[in-house]
């Protein structure tokens, strides 16, 4: 590996280690406030400023990993650039175009783009499907652009995350401190951005489907490429061995799916 360069494990095992400590911190803060050491509006403060923290090295970790695998560090299997760069100064060079930084945030207009464009394999696409996960990190912007921005519109978009707080307590800080199924809105994030970060650094898409949610599934008529499914509904089996091959109705589900009583679902098998 070249000098300099980090692999996509060591990268993502980076990004793990600053996302838990900025959990402990929101953690402390609280144990500070119920002792009487803090203010509930100071509490707010770390609570917002840790996670704007967090958003931060995510994004500097998309920006890390996309660079990995353009440059052939990644070391993950068939994860190589479409084009050919010397260096990451000359990469940056072609992509920034004069501007002085990429965003990285919102992923599926950005980094997802980027990978698909200069990636001969493209890790991002790991997320292409994953609905779960692609909420999540539409849900993680929309925080972060309350908090950043004071604009009328990125309070309107944050204001339904926080319906079911107090009038008072409907600001990203107070968010980040409701505790829902035993665990803080802050620690939730961290938790998910950190499944994400691992799975675009596992070396293969079937080790990333295992910590991932359940991809969304293919319907009828869908060209998904060569490999392996099964009906959502019955589990029956079906292969496609062509670029072109369109999935089928389930031989198991026909008379149903003509009847109009359920539309045929194929899951990719990994």
């Amino acid at each position: 590996m070249a000098r300099n360069a980090v692999s996509a494990r060591d990268l993502g095992d980076r990004f793990d280690k600053r996302a838990r400590r900025l959990e402990r911190l929101g953690r402390e803060a609280t144990r500070l406030h119920k002792r009487g050491a803090i203010s509930l509006g100071s509490v707010d403060s770390i609570y917002e400023a840790s996670f704007l923290n967090l958003v931060t090295a995510l994004e500097r970790f998309l920006e890390d990993l996309f660079y990995s695998a353009l440059l052939g560090h990644s070391e993950m299997p068939g994860v190589t650039g479409a084009v050919v760069f010397r260096s990451r100064e000359q990469a940056e060079s072609v992509l920034l175009s004069g501007r002085q930084y990429v965003d990285w945030l919102p992923y599926d207009s950005q980094v997802a783009r980027l990978g698909e464009s200069f990636l001969e394999v493209s890790p991002f696409a790991r997320l292409d499907r994953q609905v779960a996960e692609m909420a999540l990190l539409k849900e993680i912007a929309v925080v972060r652009n309350a908090i950043a921005h004071e604009s009328g519109s990125a309070r309107k978009k944050f204001l339904p995350l926080a319906a079911a707080l107090r009038a008072r307590r409907r600001t990203p800080g107070g968010l980040l401190q409701d505790v829902r199924q035993g665990e803080s809105m802050h620690v939730h994030y961290g938790t998910q951005v950190r499944v994400i970060a691992r799975a675009l650094t596992v070396p293969t898409v079937r080790d990333a489907k295992m910590l991932l949610s359940p991809e969304r599934p293919y319907e009828r008529g869908a060209m998904p490429g060569k490999g392996s499914y099964e009906c959502a509904a019955c589990g029956n089996g079906h292969s496609v061995r062509g670029v072109g091959q369109k999935l089928p109705s389930c031989d198991s589900c026909v008379l149903d799916a003509v009847r109009g009583k359920k539309k045929t679902l194929w899951r990719r098998l990994y």
